[in-house]
């Protein structure tokens, strides 16, 4: 396998899996396995129970963290979801209601901040709710719009991740050995297999698919010049995540605009399915997972690059859900696995995982009961 993105001669997301059923049950499963490529670069495949499917992702961050700048950041990839999930439901709802849409603008704007230090372990990640716009264009009146939103986002996965607050669950595997997580909550699960040892080639495109814009990056980027992230900041390190989407009639999936508001950040663009029937395209959720174990790895990197820990070789194993219970959805706990390598002892080794899990914005994001701010147009 390559361990740059740089020679590996595949668009950054495909449909490695054609999977050969419906999603039809009311427990939405989806299973996620990563590696560390080159520095922040990452690669992952999720999979969903449901349908079978599997998608291949890489994900990288911008030059304030001294990345290479060719795939996605984490926190891109959830905006995106977010987007995906959101419109899924409208359209669904206005079906469902006989609603006239003529058009649907979502403007979704994620807040983040940054508290302590790499350096010295104090770090600490912060989410906070996120501001959601919807402009519709209907004849139906105002108070059908306002409603049709309102439970749209009362039955969106992605909204039922943001509104509660999980009890993540964790296990951390050093050189094929399971060892003690502390500070944490004990993931129950059997030892599971490393993913190395389970994916001995890179993943591939499935049969057949031959799409290549799932996501891509854009030409645009935030004015200024890129400024290196300091290790060991003072006061909030502030990061906020922009995304802008449009459905117009007839179409079955939406184009995500996603940026970092930061000085020379890169705009990435997402394409999302937002009809199950159209299954050539990830769904919402299904990049919400990948920006989570993303997001996760960042943090892990980032602590072994400034505490130069004599661990390498990071690949991540992720289990999430959610259920639908009286036409809600509802998100259950992640289940993270860490699989590292390296001469680390385990006190290292638990303090690694300690640390990342604090500072990751999308753990954050998970434990913290954060009411989305909605402004419907």
């Amino acid at each position: 396998m390559s361990d740059r993105l740089e020679d590996i001669n595949f668009p950054l997301a495909f449909l490695s899996k054609q999977g050969n059923h419906s999603a039809n049950d009311s427990l939405y499963s989806f299973h996620v396995e990563a590696r560390q490529l080159h520095h922040h670069q990452k690669e992952a495949v999720v999979a969903c129970s449901n349908t079978g499917d599997e998608w291949r992702f890489t994900s990288d961050e911008g030059g304030h963290l001294k990345g290479s700048d060719l795939a996605p950041f984490p926190l891109g990839y959830f905006n995106a979801g977010m987007h995906g999930d959101i419109m899924q439901w409208i359209l669904q709802l206005a079906k469902d209601k006989a609603i006239e849409i003529s058009s649907i603008e979502l403007n979704v704007i994620n807040h983040y901040w940054l508290t302590g230090s790499f350096v010295s372990g104090t770090g600490h990640g912060h989410s906070e709710p996120p501001d959601i716009n919807v402009s519709i264009q209907s004849p139906a009146s105002s108070a059908q719009i306002n409603d049709l939103v309102q439970e749209a986002l009362q039955k969106s996965a992605v909204i039922s991740y943001l509104n509660q607050q999980l009890h993540n669950t964790f296990a951390i595997y050093a050189n094929g050995r399971r060892r003690t997580v502390i500070d944490l909550n004990d993931s129950t699960a059997n030892d599971i297999e490393d993913p190395f040892q389970v994916r001995l080639t890179a993943p591939s495109p499935a049969a057949g698919y031959v799409t290549n814009d799932a996501i891509h990056k854009l030409t645009t980027k935030v004015d200024g010049e890129v400024v290196l992230a300091s290790a060991s900041p003072t006061g909030k390190v502030l990061r906020n995540i922009h995304g802008k989407s449009k459905w117009v009639p007839g179409a079955s999936t939406i184009d995500v605009d996603t940026y970092l508001e930061l000085a020379g950040a890169s705009h990435f663009n997402f394409k999302v399915s937002v009809l199950e029937t159209n299954r050539q395209y990830p769904s919402g959720f299904t990049l919400l997972c990948a920006g989570i174990t993303f997001c996760f790895m960042t943090q892990l990197s980032r602590y072994i690059e400034n505490m130069k820990m004599p661990i390498a070789g990071l690949r991540v194993v992720q289990d999430s859900s959610y259920q639908i219970q009286n036409g809600h959805a509802v998100a259950s706990p992640l289940d993270t696995h860490l699989f590292i390598n390296g001469t680390a002892d385990d006190a290292t080794c638990t303090t690694l995982l300690s640390v990342s899990e604090r500072t990751c914005y999308l753990h954050a994001t998970a434990i913290t009961a954060l009411i989305p701010i909605v402004n419907i147009r």
